[in-house]
């Protein structure tokens, strides 16, 4: 279990994250379950990873401030995801839009994730729109395919 300490939090400061980010991320379920060895590792790991894939820092550091489940994963799971992605026809900017504005997307199942992005598009959004909905409004995502679209159409209503 994740213990708020000096050492630890030297580490997140060194990757750009601030005191108060850092506080959030190891009191977050299910990060606080995570060893800090483990933490230490996903976190270099995901970091490295990312950098190397064509994210910036302060996107990296959003992403897991936004959710930081992304922790509990590593590299390899990641790379996964995004070779599923890539496979399911997304480009390399389209997967670093969904990094930045929907990094859930790492702890959703694949299939559910697509279907529900193609339906919001099929209802006239963007893919940009379609992707910074889904980091606003991400609820949406929890729900059955109907009842997202109809929360969608309500939203588009308001010109949202």
């Amino acid at each position: 279990m994740i213990v708020d300490n000096k050492n630890l939090e030297n580490v997140f400061l060194s990757y750009g994250f601030s005191k108060e980010e850092y506080l959030k991320i190891i009191k977050t379920h299910p990060v606080y379950e995570l060893t800090e060895a483990t933490l230490v590792r996903n976190l270099k790991d995901i970091f490295g990873f990312l950098l190397n894939y064509g994210c910036d820092e302060e996107t990296i550091v959003k992403s897991i401030v936004m959710y930081p489940a992304f922790l509990c994963t590593d590299s390899v799971r990641v790379e996964n995801r995004i070779n599923d992605l890539t496979e399911l026809g997304y480009s390399k900017e389209d997967i670093l839009k969904i990094i930045k504005y929907f990094p859930s997307v790492f702890g959703l199942a694949l299939d559910n994730m697509n279907n529900k992005l193609k339906n919001m598009q099929k209802l006239g959004l963007s893919f940009d729109e379609t992707v910074k909905m889904a980091r606003t409004h991400g609820s949406l995502y929890t729900r059955s395919v109907d009842t997202m679209n109809n929360k969608i159409k309500n939203l588009m209503s308001y010109n949202l």
